[in-house]
């Protein structure tokens, strides 16, 4: 159930990061800040978490 959860996000997150990365392409002005904040803040927690679940 965890791996199937964490497999989902993952992908959203790759999914959204980019659609952002197109959007940010396109004009730079049609994200806001907090928008790519979060994206980036979601990835890299759940490249931790990645990590942290290959140690055990």
């Amino acid at each position: 159930m965890y791996r199937a959860a964490w497999i989902f996000l993952f992908l959203l997150e790759l999914v959204l990061g980019v659609f952002i990365v197109i959007l940010f392409v396109q004009s730079k002005d049609a994200l806001p800040q907090g928008v790519i904040f979060v994206s980036v803040l979601g990835f890299l927690l759940l490249t931790v978490d990645w990590i942290r679940s290959k140690e055990t």
